[in-house]
């Protein structure tokens, strides 16, 4: 923001975008410009240009792959339809799961992080339970957002 100003990153960012693939195209732009990268504050006005030029072009990228190859990706997912989509799914999430709270189970240096990993984990587990007790079904579907809150809800009395 410093270099960009603040209007360009949030306009980006709030119709479409990444900071992450965002900030990487304006520091090669800025780069092929001749400056030294993002943290240059001495950008020229046609690098500024062309960084937002580049930035708003990336950006539709996945729009465009979305129309072009979602037709596409439909078919073959009907097709692996079945049985097997279910388990393929749910492994999936599994694995997702396990990659992003495994590090965070098992952080004993940090015992915030542990505790609102458990106190997320068991909501979820609990949320499920009431729901299937008293035939709320809005518990189930909304018990993952649920979960999350009472960790972070967690994390500030914890913490």
């Amino acid at each position: 923001m410093p270099v960009l100003g603040k209007f360009i990153p949030w306009l980006r960012l709030s119709v479409i975008g990444s900071a992450t693939y965002e900030s990487m195209c304006a520091d090669l732009t800025i780069t092929a410009f001749g400056h030294s990268g993002l943290g240059d504050t001495s950008m020229s006005a046609e690098a500024w240009v062309g960084v937002v030029w580049v930035m708003s072009v990336v950006a539709l990228a996945w729009p465009l792959c979305n129309v072009i190859g979602l037709r596409f990706y439909d078919k073959g997912m009907k097709k692996v339809s079945g049985p097997f989509m279910g388990i393929l799914a749910a492994a999936l999430f599994m694995g997702m799961m396990a990659i992003m709270g495994v590090p965070k189970f098992l952080n004993f240096a940090d015992p915030v992080s542990v505790i609102v990993a458990f106190v997320a984990g068991g909501s979820v587990l609990l949320l499920d339970f009431l729901a299937k007790k008293t035939g709320v079904k809005a518990l189930s579907e909304f018990s993952f957002p649920l979960a999350m809150l009472l960790g972070m809800c967690s994390a500030f009395i914890v913490g």
